[in-house]
């Protein structure tokens, strides 16, 4: 992992239910962990092999982050203005050393 290429800052947010006063449920999104990352849009060629694969073919980008135990395809990618649902949590090799959270953009 090249730890000079996370250079964006992210948030990764995870969907909270929670109990109002008066008894209502109420579901927010709320930080989960910041942390550095990069962002790579896919190549035409990779979101067919993954919709091939049957994960998703509206998958648009790649955000690399150190390995966080925890993350599931129940989060999402905040950077900046934008927001990116999680569809796929990659573990190379199961080695523990970094994440490749594939994402498609909500619009």
């Amino acid at each position: 992992m090249n730890i000079g290429k996370l250079n964006k800052r992210i948030t990764i947010q995870e969907n909270v239910t929670s109990t109002s006063d008066e008894g209502m449920e109420i579901n927010e999104w709320q930080d989960f962990k910041k942390s550095w990352a990069s962002i790579e849009p896919l190549s035409l060629k990779y979101r067919e092999f993954m919709s091939a694969q049957a994960l998703n073919s509206e998958i648009t980008i790649n955000v690399k982050i150190r390995y966080t135990q925890g993350i599931t395809p129940k989060m999402r990618v905040v950077f900046g203005n934008r927001i990116f649902e999680i569809i796929a949590v990659i573990n190379p090799s199961e080695a523990n050393i970094e994440l490749n959270l594939m994402c498609k953009e909500v619009v």
